[in-house]
């Protein structure tokens, strides 16, 4: 008797990932048309679901996702942005993409307030894109925000501080963004730390435009060219000659 309950289990864990595989099935992904497609969950910004940026407002972290967020409204869809420490300058936006015209700007006076209007634009079918830094949000919090999202459909891009790694989580992928070094333009590697739909682990090196703010893919993730050389066996023995 000690096989049926294990068998019990291991049926309803087939049926809740026959459940999520469904889910998946109808959620719609679209493309961002560049190098993150290949770390964000579905090959593109999903529609339904909730993608959390690691680093915190005003971090490399809130600059790529705000790059997802001017697609959504160069694809003619409206994006609502919850800024409760009005730290986001609009014509700043809109030098990034971002058509002005299609965004809902909201500055709550609270975290209460922040997770409420958070909730109600992700519940909103008229809304796309739903781009917020919330500091704190507990489990409960959380799931409500996750929750609207698949009723309404909306993309949350939501951009956390680095403290809350390993913290429970709602999202359906975590981005870690780390700035790398680079000569001209601005260069960073986004590894996914949680996904719910893909491989955890997998990253990809990017480099923004310093004019235009356009993303194009690193040939090489890490540059180490210093440490290269410091590493040149013939460089020492040169050294050491001398």
């Amino acid at each position: 008797m000690p096989a049926l309950p294990d068998a019990k289990s291991q049926a309803v864990r087939l049926l809740r990932e026959q459940l999520r595989q469904t889910r998946l099935q109808r959620r719609k992904f679209q493309p961002s048309d560049s190098a993150l497609d290949r770390v964000l969950p579905g090959g593109g910004i999903p529609y339904g679901g909730i993608v959390e940026w690691r680093g915190g407002t005003g971090s490399v972290a809130a600059e790529l996702s705000l790059h997802l967020a001017a697609r959504i409204c160069q694809a003619g869809k409206t994006l609502a942005v919850v800024d409760s420490r009005c730290q986001l300058y609009p014509p700043a936006m809109a030098g990034r993409g971002i058509d002005l015209n299609r965004v809902l700007l909201v500055h709550p006076q609270s975290r209460r307030d922040e997770v409420w209007a958070m909730v109600q634009c992700l519940r909103c079918p008229s809304i796309s894109m739903v781009w917020g830094c919330p500091q704190k949000l507990d489990a409960r919090e959380y799931r409500c925000l996750q929750l609207a999202a698949e009723t309404g459909g909306a993309a949350g891009m939501f951009v956390r501080p680095p403290g809350i790694a390993g913290r429970p989580t709602w999202a359906d992928a975590q981005l870690l963004v780390t700035p790398q070094a680079s000569e001209e333009h601005r260069r960073f590697v986004v590894k996914v730390v949680n996904c719910r739909q893909g491989i955890p682990g997998k990253l990809v090196s990017v480099e923004m435009d310093a004019i235009t703010g356009e993303l194009r893919e690193c040939d090489e993730p890490f540059p180490m060219r210093l440490a290269s050389q410091l590493a040149d066996p013939s460089s020492g023995r040169s050294a050491a000659r001398a």
